[in-house]
């Protein structure tokens, strides 16, 4: 299936203009009745209505904890051939490896863990991250099994191991099946509902040494390892004076929030809304919540929203405590970053959300009114950028930081779209469209769109810029682990989220969930 999808750009452009032709709509009758007129060809933007954007500079740290900054290549970037230390890197001072596949093989067990851990060591003492002991490990490859049914035994236990044989570990690497396998979740459910404990699942595939690509695996788990610790891996910073624009020169808010759908079984949606709690734009915090799924053709508005943000604001008011702030910052700005809503649900988003974030920040002082800027995350749709070189079709897509804010946008209203990441597996990329639909701050377009690409460079998971703002993948994440987490939970809609709540992980490790 991937590799009929997968298409390279100069091989989709040529499909889409033979077909366009074949629909023949100049001669459909029923446009004609409503007066449209379509060319049979594919309209070509000139250079002149298309932009790059400057791309960021990253923030590391040098070896010897001088600033370093790192240029993005093409959205790609490789902080540990630099050498590069993350910001904030942290100490593990104790941490374990538990197996639980079955029919691993148990003769490659002990190099494996050696090889694995060897690398892991290396690669984090470059970036900055000590592990100071050797792991404590544990077989529970021939009690767990990998099947639904399992559940409520697997996570027994799990939750038994986890307090036994892992008792103040900063965190546990867990060797599950494979990515999309029922143990995940069942991991999920006993380290943080039950225990309390920092959890990274590694896919058994990825923990044998493999060539090509082992440093990428194993670089992409320290980034999260350090990112769950409650580290900073980098941040971003403007590398012209053109745009007269800079993060965080003040105290911002940057919230992310999207909903997911439960199966078409009945279930719940599960909301999420991340927020950054520091005017350094990291980390961020999570709420998830169940909520019961909107009537056909309805928003699906965040319930409780207002109590939601005024959570985020306490939170950030008590994460920039210091001598210099002895009862923190509140925001001036908040940017809020709103997926999975369609056009024709805007109004209602906007009305409903907008007023519980001005409620949230009233209920903290009544003159607390920060400028809110509101904007929506849209990946469903069919456009698609092609470059063309000597007339022709290129075979490669447009560089990360191409945006569109003419001729296929809204002729009145402020948006555009955005190509923020490089394609991968020769597949043609798909921009991401933006829609400002309130802006207290008087941002210009060119601030919004720049701002906007610098947080697809500040996703902790991977080297490499994505596709939509962290914050909004942040949510996205969020709302998929309440997901996991409430699988198999009985009770209320009510008890499932006081389930959700009461995780010690969500204040002692505010990005547990990436």
């Amino acid at each position: 299936m991937l590799n009929c999808s997968k298409k390279p750009p100069n091989v989709l452009q040529s499909e889409i203009e033979r077909a366009i032709p074949n629909l023949d709509l100049c001669n459909d009758p029923i446009l004609k009745e409503f007066g449209c007129s379509f060319e049979n060809r594919v309209s070509l933007l000139e250079l002149s209505e298309t932009r790059k954007l400057a791309d960021p500079l990253l923030c590391y740290k040098s070896q010897s904890n001088d600033p370093a900054n790192i240029i993005p290549a093409n959205g790609v970037w490789d902080s540990y051939r630099c050498e590069a230390k993350f910001l904030d890197p942290r100490k593990i001072s104790k941490w374990g490896i538990l197996y639980t596949c079955k029919g691993y093989n148990r003769s490659d067990l002990s190099y494996s863990q050696s090889e694995f851990v060897d690398k892991l060591k290396s690669m984090g003492n470059v970036a900055g991250v000590q592990f100071t002991s050797e792991p404590v490990s544990h077989d529970l490859s021939r009690e767990i099994r990998d099947q639904e049914e399992e559940a409520a035994e697997n996570i027994r236990i799990l939750t038994n191991c986890f307090k036994s044989k892992f008792k103040d570990c900063d965190i546990v690497l867990v060797v599950i099946p494979a990515k999309l396998c029922h143990v995940y979740g069942h991991v999920k459910q006993a380290a943080e509902i039950n225990v309390g404990i920092l959890t990274q699942c590694i896919a058994a595939a990825n923990f044998k040494p493999q060539p090509n690509r082992f440093e990428s695996i194993v670089g992409n788990i320290i980034l999260k390892i350090n990112s769950k610790l409650g580290g900073i891996n980098h941040t971003v910073v403007n590398p012209t004076a053109a745009i007269p624009f800079k993060l965080f020169e003040e105290p911002v808010m940057i919230v992310g929030a999207d909903v997911t759908h439960g199966g078409c079984d009945g279930g719940y949606s599960y909301a999420a809304v991340t927020c950054s709690i520091h005017n350094s734009g990291m980390p961020y915090m999570m709420h998830a919540q169940a909520q019961q799924k909107a009537g056909k053709g309805s928003a699906e508005v965040i319930h409780n929203f207002d109590v939601i943000m005024r959570t985020c604001l306490t939170a950030y008011k008590a994460y920039t405590r210091s001598a210099q702030y002895p009862y923190g910052l509140k925001p001036s700005k908040i940017i809020y970053y709103r997926d999975g809503v369609g056009e024709g649900q805007f109004p209602e988003i906007l009305h409903t959300e907008m007023r519980s974030i001005r409620k949230a920040c009233s209920s903290l002082s009544a003159s607390y009114q920060p400028a809110i800027t509101f904007i929506t995350v849209q990946k469903r749709h069919k456009t698609r950028f092609f470059m063309q070189k000597d007339g022709k079709a290129a075979e490669e897509n447009a560089p990360p930081g191409t945006v569109v804010d003419t001729a296929i946008v809204h002729p009145t209203e402020n948006d555009f779209f955005l190509l923020s990441h490089q394609g991968i597996r020769g597949t043609t990329v798909r921009p991401t469209r933006y829609h400002v639909l309130w802006d207290d701050s008087d941002f210009s377009s060119d601030q919004i769109q720049q701002l906007t690409y610098y947080l697809c460079y500040m996703y902790v998971r991977c080297n490499r810029s994505v596709s939509i703002p962290a914050p909004t993948y942040y949510a996205h994440h969020a709302a998929s682990r309440a997901s996991v987490l409430a699988q198999g939970q009985t009770g209320s809609i009510n008890d499932i989220n006081r389930m959700l709540l009461r995780t010690e992980l969500n204040e002692k490790s505010p990005m547990h969930f990436v």
